[in-house]
């Protein structure tokens, strides 16, 4: 499955509502889905939405809500990387 699948589109929430929340911010066991994507071999792209944060921020702390996102984004890779190829 894992070379069949070439993009993968994220988002957190509370398992209950289309929140679009930061990545470790809502219910997805990131540990958990980053460990089922090396187990097929994925390869592909990973995007997260998550434009609740930004539009909750009053404007002049948008760049470091974009920071943080930028952040949680490179954490991802981070676990990603870490785990062991299958």
């Amino acid at each position: 499955l894992g070379s069949r699948l070439k993009v993968l589109h994220v988002q957190d929430s509370d398992g209950k509502t289309d929140q679009h929340t930061a990545p470790f911010y809502g219910n997805i066991d990131w540990d958990q889905l980053l460990a089922g994507l090396r187990d097929i071999g994925y390869a592909g792209e990973l995007t997260f939405e998550a434009h609740m944060l930004i539009r909750k921020v009053p404007i002049s702390c948008q760049n470091v809500a974009l920071q943080l996102l930028y952040q949680l984004g490179c954490e991802l890779k981070r676990r990603f990387d870490a785990l062991p190829v299958a």
